[in-house]
């Protein structure tokens, strides 16, 4: 079994395009879609780790496949206005709630690979759309033959390095998830949250509106 996930440079220069070049048919919209979710990156799923990172100004999102809505999709196109994001956008997306909320903090970036490989092989799928990183699994019998997680262009992720992310505070700990990223990943005694919760569609919202 093989499993990719990365991230998306396409998106941002499509998106980077529209805004450049609004006389140019091809480039006026951008289609973002959530099939496959499971499988892979998807630009529905880059599109609100990519957000969430430039906006809170994080090294690393990690936003859960499942929080995707199945087999949607949305077209983005230049100047959408904060009604538009609303209607057309942000029903891809959790509403409102636990869901939309997440922690910002420091992990050590041996943790963070340990973290992503545990989150990969408890369902052998892709369970976390991500930015600022990427990583492959291949799976034989059921066990990890490859592991490789990078950050862009090859840059590597040092063990010892204490690097900022964002996690799903409901994934982390609640009720309905226990024992979560907390317990059942072990980051209880190695993620050091910051005060306070961030919403992802507000994110989302911002980074498109700029």
């Amino acid at each position: 079994m093989f499993k990719k996930i990365a991230l998306v440079i396409l998106f941002s220069l499509a998106l980077a395009s529209c805004k450049a070049d609004e006389h140019s048919a091809d480039s006026k919209t951008v289609l973002i879609e959530t099939s496959g979710r499971f499988d892979g990156s998807t630009l529905a799923g880059n599109l609100m780790a990519t957000a969430m990172k430039e906006i809170y100004k994080v090294d690393f999102v990690f936003y859960p496949s499942e929080f995707l809505s199945a087999d949607r999709y949305a077209l983005i196109e230049p100047g959408l206005t904060p009604e538009e994001i609303t209607d057309r956008i942000l029903p891809l997306y959790p509403d409102k709630g636990d869901m939309d909320y997440f922690q910002i903090g420091t992990l050590r970036g041996s943790e963070i690979k340990k973290f992503v490989l545990n989150r990969t092989t408890k369902f052998y799928r892709v369970d976390l759309q991500v930015a600022g990183l990427e990583y492959d699994a291949q799976f034989i019998g059921g066990l990890p033959t490859i592991f490789q997680i990078d950050r862009p262009r090859g840059l590597p992720i040092n063990d010892d390095e204490y690097y900022s992310i964002a996690i799903s505070d409901y994934e982390y700990y609640s009720g309905k998830t226990f024992p979560g990223y907390r317990y059942g990943n072990g980051l209880n005694n190695s993620f050091k949250p910051q005060a306070g919760l961030h919403s992802a569609r507000e994110a989302l919202t911002a980074f498109l509106a700029s």
